[in-house]
């Protein structure tokens, strides 16, 4: 949770609903209206890239 790569750390770039890198921000990559966001039911979403 206190990653700062974590969408579940909520201060972090990814999990803040600030950040326009996040997911939780509905007015950045979060928002329903954007065609490759994950939250867009009819949109592209995301895919898994893992990493080491």
């Amino acid at each position: 949770m206190y990653d700062p790569d974590s969408i579940s750390n909520p201060y972090g770039r990814y999990g803040s609903r600030y950040s326009p890198d996040s997911i939780n921000n509905p007015y950045g990559v979060g928002s329903k209206y954007q065609y490759d966001s994950p939250n867009n039911p009819f949109g592209l979403g995301w895919a898994i890239i893992g990493h080491n």
